[in-house]
């Protein structure tokens, strides 16, 4: 089998243009492949990780009509004794023609559902708490993601420009959050600065709930109006199935262009074939079997092929 092989190495030797267009269609058909995958699970994990972030701890979330709900209806929860809720203005900002998630919260009502990453320390020695307690003090008060504010140039105290609701607004970044991926285009509010910017005064998105026992036919008898009492893990499984289509499409994409390269590949391995003819004629006349033609030419093809996963991986 080495003899064999040897001799029909020794064309590729000759055409090393030939050999290198086969490696280099399998290395380009991987590497699609697994940075489609790549892509695909940082997004799911990405997607996961801010429905976690706004969800917090929350059981079910109180929601009301295309306007949202009434801010006097969570006023009328705390009243009755409901004290595991939490008010929750969102919607969507622009800075510097970037789109961010605003999260308007009431400090506090949030303690008891979400936490969020400290800076590391980036807090001018403020320390993370006293930067959240600023969002009470400072006017457009807001926290940013580590990541925002680096790419903006921002650091704590500097004021700059949002835009929501077709009206610009003046905001003044009092702490830095940590840098934690899927979080990157969120910006947190106080919940009053929220409803001001998005044009909500008096109504809210949302209320979060973490549902104790027999809690939540306490909280489904007090609800008025459009508002409706959901399980919010479920409410987040429906929206993680709307990246369902998006993944989809671009594993359709890899799979087309690992097609392309499969078609490259048998190609040249087809010409390399066809060209050595006279070299395996040879090989027949001289008693070498057209078992060990095809085992060394698949021995030689797992070669080519291993060369290119491991440079498609690397890529």
């Amino acid at each position: 089998m080495r003899f064999i092989l040897k001799a029909l190495s020794s064309y590729l030797l000759r055409h090393p243009g030939q050999l290198g267009l086969a490696v280099i269609g399998m290395a380009v058909g991987i590497a699609v492949i697994v940075a489609v995958d790549v892509a695909n699970e940082s997004a799911r994990r990405s997607f996961e990780t801010s429905l976690t972030a706004v969800t917090g701890t929350a059981t079910h979330q109180v929601i009301g009509g295309p306007t949202g709900i009434d801010e006097k209806l969570y006023v009328k929860l705390r009243l009755n004794g409901m004290r595991n809720i939490a008010p929750i203005v969102e919607g969507t900002v622009r800075i510097e023609g970037e789109t961010f998630q605003l999260l308007g919260i009431d400090l506090f009502a949030e303690s008891n559902f979400r936490t969020y990453p400290s800076d590391g320390g980036n807090n001018d020695g403020n320390g993370f708490a006293t930067g959240i307690a600023g969002l009470l003090t400072k006017p457009g008060g807001v926290l940013m993601m580590g990541g925002a504010a680096d790419r903006f140039g921002l650091k704590n105290g500097d004021k700059f420009t949002v835009k929501a609701a077709g009206k610009d607004y003046q905001a003044e970044l009092v702490s830095i959050m940590g840098k934690t991926q899927g979080l990157e285009r969120m910006l947190i509010a106080d919940i009053s600065v929220a409803q001001q910017w998005l044009g909500l005064v008096g109504r809210l998105t949302r209320i979060d709930v973490r549902a104790e026992d027999g809690i939540t036919h306490e909280v489904e008898q007090m609800l008025t109006g459009d508002a409706k009492l959901i399980n919010a893990a479920g409410r987040n499984s429906s929206i993680l199935e709307m990246s369902v289509g998006f993944n989809t499409s671009l594993m359709a994409m890899s799979l087309f262009a690992l097609l392309v390269g499969v078609f490259l590949i048998y190609n040249c391995m087809s010409f390399m074939v066809l060209q050595r003819r006279p070299i395996i004629g040879v090989l027949r006349a001289l008693g070498v079997t057209r078992g060990q033609i095809v085992s060394a030419l698949l021995i030689e093809g797992m070669i080519i092929a291993t060369v290119g996963v491991v440079i498609g991986v690397i890529r």
